[in-house]
């Protein structure tokens, strides 16, 4: 029963940030592709600054919720994670 609430604690928790994150990065890639046509450098050097952070900071919440899991959890997690991608 712990495995199984610890897997749906964590497919909750990526949920939430595969949910918003996806239409953050499209809406950054326009303004990309806008301020490229625009030849607007040095925005376009902010928004893609912008973007690795959030890539970053992504990077590290999916460690902080795989470590979270304990060891069984963990396998069955990763598991689960290669299966989906």
């Amino acid at each position: 029963m712990a495995v199984h609430d610890e897997r749906h604690r964590l497919a909750r928790e990526l949920h939430d940030g595969r949910r918003t994150n996806p239409v953050w990065h499209h809406a950054r890639c326009v303004r990309v592709l806008t301020l490229l046509e625009r030849s607007e450098t040095e925005q376009v050097h902010t928004v893609v600054d912008q973007m690795l952070r959030l890539v970053n900071d992504s990077q590290t919440e999916l460690r902080r919720l795989y470590m979270s899991c304990d060891r069984t959890s963990r396998i069955t997690c990763r598991e689960d994670l290669l299966k989906r991608w």
